[in-house]
């Protein structure tokens, strides 16, 4: 997805954790706000990311729906491999991610 912070550059769905509300539940919200999809098995990659004005928490997880319905706050979708992720151009902490969740997975950096 593209992020409109950095327009023609893909990103993954996501966003702030409201007050009273976990980590968990706010991926769950973030996603089904900007994709519309519902998250199944949702894990915690064990690296945490910072930025200037942000900590960043990435999870993996699965859907059993296929079909992405955007927010405003995106242009474009795709569906692709992690190997197919890494020719993307995905900006900084995007790609750091993806590199940590292949690593994760099993498929090396």
């Amino acid at each position: 997805m593209t992020d409109p912070s950095y327009p023609g550059v893909w990103s993954f769905p996501g966003g702030t954790v409201e007050e009273g509300e976990t980590p968990v539940e706010a991926v769950h919200r973030e996603v089904f706000e900007e994709t519309g999809l519902v998250l199944h098995s949702l894990e915690r990659l064990p690296n945490t990311y910072s930025t200037s004005h942000h900590k960043v928490t990435a999870f993996l997880s699965s859907t059993e729906v296929p079909h992405v319905t955007l927010s405003h706050e995106h242009d474009d979708y795709c569906w692709v491999s992690c190997g197919e992720g890494l020719q993307l151009g995905l900006g900084g902490m995007s790609l750091l991610i993806l590199k940590e969740a292949r690593e994760c997975l099993g498929y090396g950096i």
